[in-house]
């Protein structure tokens, strides 16, 4: 049954071209993605050093808008969205 319901959600996902609206979800999702890639102990790199960037700072937020507006002209910028979130 599991696999059913996970099966009924991913229908509902969609790939479609960043706009600046998906701005706050792309840092959490760059945040996430830095939170299972990079922590490692041995390099003393820890899970409270990743939570201590602001994914959503005012400056990444003008580099991702920069990006998009750049990237719309010769490249696209696409997120996954589970509705209206970005996933």
């Amino acid at each position: 049954m599991k696999n059913i319901e996970n099966k009924e959600k991913q229908e509902n996902i969609q790939i479609i071209e960043a706009t600046p609206e998906d701005l706050p979800g792309i840092g959490e999702v760059q945040k996430a993605g830095w939170l299972t890639t990079y922590v490692n102990e041995e390099q003393g790199i820890t899970e409270a050093d990743i939570l201590a960037k602001d994914f959503a700072s005012p400056e990444r937020m003008a580099r991702w808008t920069k990006t998009l507006v750049e990237k719309q002209k010769t490249k696209k910028v696409l997120v996954a969205k589970d509705g209206t979130r970005v996933i």
